[in-house]
């Protein structure tokens, strides 16, 4: 085999292996969400497994301003998507814990609660 085709092979390989962001579940199940522009959803943080699909998401509000990056959690099996926003419950499903980046995510939602609980304290 040449080298040409050996990289043209990997370059092929690399090109099929997709983000866990780019899951069409993922994406159905946000565009079915209550978020005001689900288009507009940006993802950071992301990890999965066989299970679930775990990261930080970020969207536009109904002025078309981004609002921050919140956490999700999708259950790949029940197709369920469960997102931390204002009209949420604040405590994700028990499910979280299997997440393979749930502590990370966990201490980035502890430090955003401290943040807006010192903000509230202050107005």
């Amino acid at each position: 085999m040449s080298k040409t085709t050996i990289v043209l092979f990997l370059c092929c390989i690399v090109a099929a292996c997709g983000k866990p962001e780019d899951d069409s579940d993922l994406r159905a199940a946000f565009a079915q969400s209550a978020l005001k522009d689900p288009s507009s959803v940006q993802f950071a943080n992301v990890a999965e497994n066989h299970l679930m699909i775990c990261g930080e998401y970020n969207s536009k509000n109904g002025f078309g301003a981004y609002t921050g990056f919140d956490t999700f959690v999708f259950d790949r099996n029940s197709k369920t998507l469960w997102i931390a926003d204002e009209s949420s419950n604040p405590a994700p499903p028990s499910e979280y814990a299997q997440c393979p980046n749930a502590s990370d995510l966990l201490r980035k939602d502890s430090a955003r609660l401290e943040a807006e609980m010192k903000r509230t304290e202050s107005e």
